[in-house]
């Protein structure tokens, strides 16, 4: 018997594209300890096949596009202002997948589901693709979201699919590299993947402190303005709307210090040196364009997006959206200052946070690993009250 062995398990992103290559049903998810999903070959079931090892994209990457100094890059946001107000940064997501919903195609991106499980799901009118909008700092499930969209793919529907640079990466490898003409692959830059299992611990906490069930959670709310998940509001199940933030927004900090993301985020492949990356378009928050190169935009505070396209098939598709965004040219180096496009560290006291975080409560969490100081409350409160240019011109003069 040939006994098939997937990639280490500290480089497993957790796609889970090799369970879906394999037609044997030979592979099942296992939770780790901190609530991580991985791969789990059933020897008794495989027949040998290597078909996910040919779909790991970590084994088997095919050779990658890589955005660098030379990548187009631009500053782009939707000309209304609802559509941005809906958005986490100018609403460039939502104006690529319209366009492609318009050519009777489908989208695929992460939404909450049952229980505020994150899920990729398959939209295919407004009304589905609006709860793939906005950013959510948690991993999603990826589990069979390869296979429906390459049945769509078959079929000659347009796909656009959206995750993290691993995800989309993934999802290039199950096709073995193939290039379909109908796929757009769009990827959101990820400072790394929080555990689904810590998430529903705040979510519990939350619930257990206003007695009722939350239903849904905007990480990225623009009520004080574009900010940077200073501000969670969960929506619960009695009607109301609850605001959590500053010291409060105890999970949103966590993540903020890189704590309780998958092991794989803190060596990933697809940041820097590493393997590079594999889509259309690449899509991020143009944050502190303007600091260097004057930036002219009345509406800053309803955000602006940062636009990559990193090949010419991205180039032309956003193209066919320029119409209803405004758009200009920037360099790729002011926006390289994005945090997301570099490796999140691994906090020294990371496997003593999982193991506490068990069986302490978030505030006590935050008070040991990551205190939230009158520094901390400052700033906050500046990010709260102050349009972000302003913030920027006065650090600048303190500095000087």
């Amino acid at each position: 018997m040939i006994q098939i062995e997937l990639c280490d398990r500290k480089d497993c992103t957790g796609c889970m594209a090799c369970m879906q290559a394999c037609r044997q049903e030979a592979i099942r998810t296992e939770l780790s300890d901190e609530g991580f999903a991985y791969p789990v070959i059933d020897q008794d079931k495989c027949i040998g096949c290597k078909a996910c090892v040919k779909a790991c994209p970590i084994i088997s990457l095919h050779p990658p596009y890589r955005y660098n100094s030379d990548s187009p890059c631009y500053s782009a946001y939707h000309k209304q202002l609802d559509i941005r107000g809906n958005s986490s940064s100018g609403g460039m997501f939502y104006t690529l997948a319209k366009q492609v919903l318009a050519q009777d195609g489908v989208v695929y991106g992460a939404a909450w589901t049952e229980g505020l499980h994150l899920k990729h799901i398959e939209a295919a009118d407004e009304k589905s693709l609006a709860k793939l909008l906005r950013s959510k700092y948690v991993q999603s499930d990826t589990s069979d979201v390869f296979t429906q969209a390459k049945r769509r793919l078959d079929e000659g529907r347009k796909v656009l699919f959206c995750g993290t640079p691993c995800q989309v990466a993934a999802m290039k490898s199950f096709l073995h590299g193939k290039e379909y003409v109908n796929l757009i692959m769009v990827d959101v830059i990820c400072q790394g993947v929080p555990s689904p299992a810590v998430f529903r611990k705040y979510i519990d906490e939350v619930e257990a402190k206003y007695k009722t069930k939350v239903v849904d959670a905007i990480f990225r709310s623009k009520k004080y303005g574009w900010r940077c998940g200073l501000l969670l509001i969960v929506i619960c199940s009695d009607g109301r709307t609850i605001e959590i933030k500053y010291g409060h927004n105890t999970y949103y900090r966590a993540f903020l210090r890189n704590f309780f993301m998958r092991e794989s985020c803190y060596s990933c492949q697809f940041k820097e040196s590493g393997k590079g990356c594999f889509s259309d378009i690449t899509l991020a928050d143009f944050w502190r364009i303007g600091n260097e190169v004057p930036y002219n935009c009345e509406s800053y505070e309803s955000g602006v997006s940062a636009v990559l396209t990193n090949t010419s098939k991205g180039e032309q598709f956003f193209d066919s959206i320029k119409d209803k965004i405004e758009w200009e040219k920037r360099t790729f180096k002011e926006f390289s200052t994005n945090g997301g496009l570099r490796i999140a560290r691994r906090p020294k006291s990371l496997k003593t946070a999982f193991d506490d975080v068990k069986t302490i409560d978030f505030e006590t969490i935050q008070n040991k690993y990551f205190p939230y100081t009158s520094r901390n409350c400052l700033s906050d409160w500046m990010n709260m009250h102050f349009p972000q240019q302003t913030i920027y011109k006065i650090k600048k003069w303190i500095k000087k």
